[in-house]
């Protein structure tokens, strides 16, 4: 059932995306070009998002681990520590763990945050960029308003789908 579920809609995107692709293409050739070329750029930006983010969800995760041990030995020998009066121990050693943690998934934070920023960037640029030049087709008299929008929307859709 699982992988029944994730192979329809892998086939229903891939097919969406090529059939919105191919419209905008006999649509107009040129402007859906203009609208497309800003994925290389948020192919760029999110590959690099990646390559920095990786290490620190890394140690992240890593820390995550540590400080689950931590607690499930703590948990599992409570007598133990009860026993020995190691409770303020074993809370600044969790305290430590917390800590790492959340140096960790600030730095994480920040990378999305720059790497989003740029991404919504180049998207506002490519909306503009792609008005820009369909009301300049619109002027020439090549295509009307609506052919405009239905290349912009199918490009949109194709984009969507193929993330």
């Amino acid at each position: 059932m699982a992988s029944s579920l994730a192979a329809g809609m892998v086939i229903q995107y891939t097919t969406t995306f090529i059939t919105c692709l191919i419209l905008a293409f006999i649509w107009s050739w040129s402007l859906t070009l203009v609208i497309l070329s800003a994925v290389p750029v948020l192919m760029i930006i999110q590959t690099l998002s990646q390559g920095f983010v990786g290490p620190r969800l890394a140690a992240e995760r890593a820390h995550s681990a540590s400080a689950a041990t931590l607690i499930d030995r703590a948990v599992a020998a409570i007598a133990t520590v009860k026993a020995f009066n190691a409770q303020i121990h074993e809370q600044e050693q969790l305290d430590s763990m917390v800590e790492k943690i959340r140096q960790a998934a600030v730095k994480c934070h920040a990378v999305w945050g720059v790497s989003s920023a740029a991404s919504q960037f180049v998207m506002m640029a490519m909306f503009v960029q792609a008005f820009w030049f369909g009301a300049k087709l619109v002027r020439d008299g090549p295509i009307s308003p609506g052919t405009v929008m239905a290349v912009f929307w199918a490009c949109l859709i194709a984009t969507s789908n193929l993330q």
